[in-house]
């Protein structure tokens, strides 16, 4: 049996946590009923697993490498912090989790990374439409890790008081070049203008975003008070 058939669904170590760590469905009721008491779970998991099977997690399937990135974020694992980059880096296309895992995580090598992946995934983009691949730059584009680090960073700065996000973001010059290439496209329109006008929308806002409510609930002070008492 290879690695990623034996932890794809393993009943201890998957199962029970890939669905609560997609993206923040910690807020999610219907997903997730008790978001301290599961991240408290999760963190107990994670004092329970070897170093080498937490990189077994990070390095599988999707559904492992979740909890693997999760818990590396969670239970403070600074030591396998250059596996959780590295990850990111070789795997830019599902990689919110290795994202949020580096966010959890908050060190300066932790952002720099996130600025420099989101930088990077900015001139591949730019690569593409300048190379005539439309639609394969707006793929890249409408994806959530563009999203996901974009949030990041926005985070990050607010609680750092950095300037990543105004590096790498929608004012950086990468953002500026990449709009002008858009406005050539005779392609997909109503599609463009709504990805932009979601992107305008979510990170000009000075309301607080989902990844801001996910955040706090990880870093709640007391939470194996509010946990015992909500199980209570």
């Amino acid at each position: 049996m290879t690695n990623q058939e034996e932890f794809a669904f393993h009943p201890k170590y998957v199962a029970p946590f890939y669905g609560g760590l997609m993206n923040f469905n910690i807020l999610n009721k219907e997903v997730v009923a008790n978001p301290y008491k599961f991240l408290e779970e999760v963190r107990e998991l994670g004092h329970e697993l070897s170093d080498d099977l937490v990189l077994t997690l990070l390095n599988n399937s999707w559904r492992p490498s979740k909890v693997g990135a999760w818990v590396i974020g969670l239970c403070k694992k600074y030591h396998l912090e250059d596996d959780l980059i590295s990850y990111l880096m070789t795997n830019p296309i599902y990689c919110e989790h290795a994202i949020i895992g580096l966010t959890i995580l908050n060190s300066e090598k932790s952002a720099v990374a996130i600025k420099d992946f989101t930088k990077s995934q900015l001139n591949l983009i730019l690569s593409l439409l300048k190379n005539s691949s439309d639609y394969q730059a707006l793929e890249n584009l409408g994806r959530h890790r563009i999203e996901t680090a974009f949030s990041a960073l926005q985070y990050l700065d607010k609680i750092n008081k950095t300037e990543f996000f105004l590096e790498v973001g929608i004012q950086s010059s990468e953002w500026g070049q990449i709009k002008e290439e858009v406005k050539k496209l005779a392609i997909e329109k109503p599609r463009i203008e709504k990805l932009f006008r979601t992107y305008r929308n979510r990170f000009e806002a000075t309301t607080s975003s989902i990844f801001d409510r996910g955040m706090k609930i990880i870093n709640a002070e007391n939470k194996d008070k509010r946990a015992t008492n909500a199980s209570a």
